[in-house]
């Protein structure tokens, strides 16, 4: 397995890895009380468009040849810390 090949099977395990994160945390979210809810329910929307939006960064990335890999892989690595970072706020409403 080359290293793109293997990046991009990390990558889709971190991908994977945040929608588990996201199911959980929804999940606790709805046994939580009204003011949880209300406080994710601002948040939900941003959360769902930052998942999307590296969704689609990954899927350019595997779709991508040697000449775009770089500049795709870089938007992959910003849409990983935005995700990183919206995941933690949205999980800091249950703490």
């Amino acid at each position: 397995m080359g290293d793109k090949e293997r990046y991009l099977r990390d990558s889709q395990q971190q991908l994977n890895e945040w929608k588990v994160r996201l199911h959980d945390l929804e999940k606790r979210v709805s046994e939580a009380s009204a003011d949880v809810k209300q406080s994710y329910r601002e948040q939900k929307t941003e959360l769902h468009n930052k998942m999307a939006e590296a969704k689609h960064k990954l899927e350019r990335l595997e779709n991508s040849g040697p000449e775009a890999w770089q500049e795709l892989k870089n938007g992959w690595e910003a849409s990983k810390s935005v995700m990183t970072r919206a995941m933690e706020r949205a999980l800091s409403i249950l703490r």
